[in-house]
């Protein structure tokens, strides 16, 4: 039986064990630009750029933004962002930005959406990675981003559209919130509003379930632990990122093929389990595969001990070995005694002569299963006109010896 062990891929979330989030800045951005938790100085807006009644509207370009002042207390390994934000149109080949923080010197971490009204996020100053949720321009949207301990996650409208365990950020000290992105001199072509910013968010419990299905004898890793049977786990581990997850695996362990070898006669084994390929080894000699013999039956040309590796579906086994000494006793190939003809057949009709008695005469197919079929001893004509094109094997018993040859039918 060859043993394997299969691992699972898992993504991350973070539990939280005590909510203390706080609210360091929140800015309505209609027409009055100032802090609402009063902890930070008014959002400043560049020539061009004017605070309506709806928000912070833009028509894109390199030059115009609106930008933050540094958020008082805020915390780079730990934070939420949130605002509402409308695109006037799809953009072209640029990604346009609703907010992006370090925009100004070193965007970092923030929003921004694709050519194929995809939301998603820019981080690291150029990783861009794309979410699950569509932008339709024209509409209002509420997103919000947290990060926390490497975990992110995305909302849209307060569905979740993205959540993963990223590197770490590199924010280089630059914590200030702006509508432009300059690594892309792309500015939002749309409004956007209430942008709140809070400490500590609260990082939904990310689960991940895999099904997955194994061989008898095999085991598959989650985490630190190694499971055999059928059943429904559930492991916590940290990925290479640091970030804690749970992960449910239901696994299925196909059951044990449990193949026998046996002999059919003097020369022959056959396999009892059906598969999907075969190869037969040489038991007594390293288990060798020994080459060209991939069918259910196997005659051997020498003495010793074979056994045969079952393939079916993803799942292999081994036999037991069993042992063959009867080759080379009366070896049909050295004998006179017994003439089969023709061989092939194209009728099914074959002819036997020998010089002794025949006391039996057994037909089997590649599969070892005797066949039924009618003898005449007088003519010495044996009748396979009912079976199908393929290889057989004839087994003539005398008073003295036992003879054997292959036959071959090839009806029309």
């Amino acid at each position: 039986m060859n043993n394997k062990i299969y691992s699972v891929t898992f993504f991350c979330f973070l539990f939280n064990l005590a909510y203390t989030q706080t609210l360091l800045a929140d800015y309505p951005i209609l027409t009055n630009l100032v802090d609402a938790t009063g902890n930070n100085l008014d959002y400043t807006l560049t020539p061009g750029i004017s605070a309506p009644s709806n928000g912070i509207c833009q028509t894109g370009g390199n030059t115009d933004y609106g930008l933050s002042p540094v958020i008082a207390n805020f915390d780079p390994t730990s934070f939420q962002i949130e605002l509402d934000f409308k695109a006037n149109n799809i953009p072209g080949p640029i990604n346009w930005t609703p907010i992006v923080i370090g925009g100004v010197s070193y965007r970092w971490i923030g929003l921004y959406w694709n050519y194929n009204g995809k939301l998603g996020f820019i981080y690291n100053n150029g990783n861009y990675t794309e979410t699950a949720g569509n932008v339709v321009p024209g509409n209002w949207y509420t997103a919000v981003l947290k990060y926390k301990n490497n975990s992110i996650c995305i909302e849209l409208d307060g569905v979740i559209v993205y959540q993963n365990c990223i590197n770490t950020l590199e924010h280089a000290g630059d914590f200030n919130f702006s509508t432009k992105n300059f690594g892309t001199s792309s500015v939002i072509d749309g409004c956007f509003r209430n942008l709140k910013i809070s400490s500590d968010p609260i990082i939904p419990i990310w689960t991940e379930t895999n099904t997955e299905v194994i061989c008898s004898g095999d085991s598959i890793a989650v985490g630190n632990n190694y499971y055999s049977q059928t059943g429904i786990y559930i492991d916590t581990a940290v990925t290479p990122f640091g970030c804690l997850m749970e992960i449910t695996t239901d696994l299925t362990v196909e059951p044990p093929l449990a193949i026998t070898a046996s002999i059919v006669n003097d020369l022959t084994v056959t396999s009892d389990q059906t598969g999907d390929s075969y190869l037969w080894i040489d038991c007594s000699n390293g288990n060798q595969i020994i080459l060209g013999e991939t069918s259910q039956l196997f005659t051997a040309t020498e003495n010793g001990d074979y056994a045969v590796i079952v393939t079916s579906g993803n799942c292999s086994d081994t036999s037991n070995c069993v042992t063959i000494n009867n080759v080379g006793i009366e070896d049909i190939k050295n004998s006179e005694y017994l003439i089969v003809y023709p061989n092939p057949s194209n009728d099914g009709i074959f002819f036997v002569k020998n010089q002794e008695s025949i006391i039996d005469l057994l037909f089997y197919d590649v599969l070892g299963r005797e066949m039924h079929i009618n003898y005449d001893a007088t003519k010495g004509e044996i009748d396979c006109m009912n079976l199908i094109s393929g290889k057989y094997m004839i087994k003539l018993i005398t008073e003295e010896q036992e003879f054997r040859r292959e036959l071959i039918i090839l009806n029309d």
